[in-house]
């Protein structure tokens, strides 16, 4: 059964008013008129809010958008500006430049600058001496860990001239260089540990400076390693213990032969 069926007939005066409801309803679905929309997008383009806006909160992806917009926006200005950073006026390494009197374009550094972790407040222990004097003991403590780091900056740097147990019969020597005095002479087995730390970080005669490329840590265990050869090599025979002595007065066989006893002799 239809809609109308269900009503029944309608009266003159019941059409009317229906008439009149459908008119009115066609009245508020037209298109608004040209100024209509031009006022609102110019409220649009101040930033009023829209009408619909006061009941309809704004899309969290709407927002998400805008944002991703303006990131990309910066970005593209950044890598702009960064592009003609290549080429800013600027001096290249080494070059010249009439601003200076000098026309260098590299300044020296400031009287009194130090590098960092160069400050050196530890004189004694940077420098082997107290005021004019150099210092009869290094200022470290003597342990095997020091010896042997000793020993390996020894073998690196010091056997090339001075050889394995400081003769003065490295390779280099060997091979036509003017022979280094030997360490187990009495002038520098008496000679104060801050002169070997001094002679390693300046030189001494034809042997250069070695004071940047070997830090104060390792010089003095250097020096400490120096000690260790001098005394290995001139040690009393009357200091040595029974099993040591017995060990070097025992025979030695060279060449498959009995080799005569090689008596312990005393060093001075």
């Amino acid at each position: 059964m239809s809609i109308r069926e269900r009503i029944g007939p309608l009266s003159p005066g019941e059409r009317a008013g229906v008439r009149g409801s459908m008119h009115e309803r066609g009245q508020q679905m037209q298109p608004r008129s040209t100024e209509a929309l031009s006022a609102n997008s110019a409220s649009l383009l101040r930033g009023s809010p829209h009408p619909a806006s006061k009941t309809r909160p704004p899309s969290p992806q709407g927002r998400g958008g805008a944002a991703r917009w303006a990131a990309l926006l910066v970005a593209a200005l950044t890598l702009t500006a960064c592009d003609n950073m290549s080429d800013q006026p600027k001096l290249q390494s080494q070059e010249g430049s009439a601003f200076f009197a000098d026309g260098q374009a590299a300044r020296p550094l400031v009287a009194g600058t130090v590098a960092r972790g160069h400050l050196e407040e530890d004189t004694v222990y940077h420098t082997g001496r107290v005021g004019d004097q150099f210092v009869a003991q290094a200022p470290v403590q003597v342990t095997a860990a020091l010896l042997d780091r000793g020993q390996d900056r020894f073998v690196i740097h010091c056997t090339p001239c001075h050889g394995q147990v400081g003769a003065g019969d490295g390779m280099i020597v060997q091979r036509g260089f003017p022979q280094p005095p030997t360490y187990h002479q009495d002038r520098l087995r008496q000679a104060p540990d801050g002169h070997l730390f001094d002679v390693i970080t300046h030189g001494y005669g034809r042997m250069y400076a070695l004071g940047n490329r070997i830090e104060p840590a390792d010089r003095w265990a250097i020096v400490t390693y120096i000690r260790a050869l001098q005394a290995s090599q001139n040690v009393p025979a009357s200091q040595l213990s029974d099993d040591e002595r017995a060990k070097l007065d025992a025979p030695r066989t060279q060449s498959g032969q009995e080799a005569q006893a090689h008596p312990a002799t005393e060093h001075k």
